[in-house]
């Protein structure tokens, strides 16, 4: 028999989740108050919800807090700091750019020219030759019929 923290019943320990990081190997809570407080915080639907996971999805991937965010945002005029897009679509947020190799934040980018420097691998070689092959090539108003 285990009591939950939550509701302070006593119940089987078959009633509580296996859970390797507690001392007793069982979860604290047992599987109705686990699964209840599950349905709280992953409500996908609350707005807290996702200003939280996005304010620590921020600070784990990139270092910085919504404020940063904002600043940045406010620097660049709220639109893309390569193509000067703002947001748009699906995506109400500018991506956060960053370098690779050193984690430090370079600027606010649309999705497009976020993926276009990925797919690039952030390599200024690429992006050169990528320059390079577009002046020797005619865009297609330039191309006579």
């Amino acid at each position: 028999m285990k009591k939950c923290c939550r509701c302070g019943v006593e119940k089987p320990q078959s009633e509580f989740h296996n859970d390797a990081s507690q001392k007793s190997g069982l979860c604290p809570r047992c599987k109705t108050c686990e699964s209840a407080r599950k349905k709280t915080y992953y409500d996908w639907g609350d707005r807290n919800f996702r200003e939280r996971k996005r304010r620590n999805v921020l600070k784990a991937c990139y270092g910085i807090s919504i404020d940063e965010y904002q600043r940045l945002l406010s620097l660049q005029n709220g639109v893309c700091a390569i193509c000067g897009a703002p947001p748009s679509g699906r995506f109400k947020y500018l991506a956060v750019d960053h370098n690779h190799l050193t984690g430090e934040v370079r600027g606010l980018l649309c999705n497009s020219c976020n993926r276009a420097l990925g797919l690039l691998k952030d390599d200024f070689s690429l992006l050169q030759a990528a320059v390079a092959y577009m002046k020797q090539t005619p865009t297609n108003c330039e191309v006579e019929k």
